[in-house]
């Protein structure tokens, strides 16, 4: 998969085939995730449901959860493979972890300036804002950095490839639950029109 990443400000090429999977399956619902779901290990099955069963209110910070509109939504596709998963947890451990916490969970005061006047890491496991962001915004964040010195984060352009990058992506978007991804979907959709 070749996916060229721009600067953050502008967009994301949808030149790869990552972008063009994203179009194939906007259109498909629930039903397709189930039956790719079915093909994975026990594992992945059980850690698939019991994501889908908990609630997005019961993890840490609840006050960012979808309006209770978005939980009527059919969850989409996703657009990412299990090998996406794999390869992006290692490189989430090994480049994101050090600031956004082994699960993705973030800083506790991420909503809060820090004393340096910017804002710590926020929550990548679907109970921040990171959802409310099309792609391109994602992983435009993570090649160039912070935008405008609003956070601490730093450029990872040098040191992932855009296919690592799209890694990462799967990896912290397979932490949320299908109500988020849902809404995410939506937007992603919105900002393509």
């Amino acid at each position: 998969m070749t996916i060229r990443i721009f600067a953050y400000s502008r967009s994301w090429s949808r030149l790869s085939s990552a972008g063009a999977m994203l179009q194939r399956v906007g259109s498909v619902f629930f039903l397709a995730s189930v039956l790719t779901g079915c093909s994975g290990s026990e594992d992945e099955a059980s850690r698939s449901e019991s994501k889908r069963a908990s609630s997005p209110t019961s993890q840490s910070n609840s006050k960012t959860a979808p309006p209770a509109d978005t939980q009527a939504l059919a969850a989409p596709a996703r657009w990412y493979k299990q090998e996406n998963v794999s390869r992006g947890g290692a490189l989430f451990a090994e480049h994101c972890a050090a600031c956004h916490g082994k699960r993705g969970e973030g800083a506790f005061t991420w909503r809060q300036l820090g004393a340096d006047g910017k804002y710590p890491p926020p929550p990548l496991n679907g109970t921040g804002h990171a959802w409310h962001h099309p792609f391109r915004v994602l992983g435009g964040q993570i090649k160039s950095g912070a935008p405008g010195g609003q956070g601490n984060m730093p450029t990872f352009g040098d040191r992932m490839s855009d296919e690592e990058i799209v890694d990462v992506i799967a990896w912290f978007q397979d932490r949320w639950h299908d109500e988020i991804y849902a809404q995410w979907w939506q937007i992603e959709q919105r900002s393509k029109q």
